[in-house]
């Protein structure tokens, strides 16, 4: 008998976020074409004029994943910018994945020497 793999299980949870004082369902694994969407979006802000209508759409459609009666966004312009990356954790282009740590580059020394090494 072939073996049953139920990948159901291995979804994440929904997520709940409250705006306003009212709790909202998000799904924890988002459809592939609604995160290419809004990533889409997300990645035109600044350099294309329609790119903030593209992501309130799409952002809009995340919420009525599991509220098919939401008609306009529960959020303000930057609760809906960072929503994504809040929520679910995905850093947008461009991004460091490392935290700032008070360090500039330049000011701690170097283990290597400044004379190059002589190949013998």
């Amino acid at each position: 008998m072939a073996r049953i793999i139920d990948l159901d299980e291995a979804l994440p949870p929904d997520i709940t976020v409250k705006l306003g004082g009212k709790s909202y369902r998000l799904p924890g694994d988002i459809p592939t074409p609604l995160f290419l969407r809004i990533q889409q979006a997300t990645g035109s802000l600044g350099t294309d004029d329609d790119g903030i209508t593209a992501l309130a759409d799409a952002i809009l459609d995340l919420f009525r994943t599991r509220d098919p009666s939401l008609t306009e966004l529960p959020l303000g312009l930057t609760q809906m910018v960072t929503l994504f990356s809040t929520v679910y954790g995905v850093q947008a282009e461009g991004e460091d994945d490392d935290p700032p740590t008070g360090r500039t580059r330049g000011t701690g020394t170097s283990s290597r020497s400044s004379r190059p090494k002589s190949r013998s």
